[in-house]
């Protein structure tokens, strides 16, 4: 009997951090961050969101400062065509700056009140790429791929499915946004 109420108390006891467990974000949480010269107090993860026949998107994502819980998803994409939105997260409105003669990194003084996504696209930009090597980069299967891995971002993290979500980018972004933000509004699963 006693070992039933031990049983039953762990199982009480564990059940919420079973709820809030996500098995596919293990191992995409960053812990360190090569060149940073302070501590980086809040979670961020990195790693691939999978778009159209197997290509692979790379993502860094910072949670919010304030409260990522209910603050916005701000998904940020760098144009060129071809710019790395690893540059904004870097240099622009990142959580980072690059220091002095690039040798290290130090903290963004400036702070926001969203959860940022920083996807790099299309395939074969910064860390993504297709697995055959055959790179098509045109404005249609780039915003096709860019709703398979905001798909596959939201499935990964699903505690962020109920955020308001804003896609947002600069450059060529300008013909990213608005075409993924159209297919979003048709198919806003």
């Amino acid at each position: 009997m006693m070992r039933y109420v031990t049983a039953a108390l762990l199982a009480v006891v564990a059940t919420p951090c079973v709820a809030t467990y996500y098995p596919a974000t293990l191992g995409a949480e960053v812990t360190t961050v090569p060149g940073l010269t302070e501590p980086y107090p809040y979670k961020h993860y990195s790693g691939y969101l999978t778009a159209g026949e197997g290509r692979q998107l790379h993502y860094w994502f910072f949670e919010s400062q304030q409260s990522p819980s209910s603050d916005p998803v701000l998904l940020w994409m760098n144009g060129g065509p071809g710019c790395s939105s690893l540059v904004a997260t870097v240099g622009e409105l990142g959580p980072f700056r690059v220091g002095d003669l690039g040798l290290n990194m130090t903290l963004n003084p400036d702070t926001w009140v969203a959860n940022v996504l920083f996807l790099e696209a299309p395939a074969g930009v910064g860390y993504s790429y297709e697995p055959t090597g055959v790179y098509v980069t045109d404005d249609t299967q780039t915003a096709d791929d860019n709703y398979l891995a905001v798909q596959d971002f939201f499935e990964k993290y699903p505690e962020y499915k109920k955020n308001d979500f804003y896609i947002a980018g600069e450059s060529y972004a300008g013909v990213y946004v608005p075409t993924l933000a159209s297919r979003v509004l048709k198919n806003p699963n």
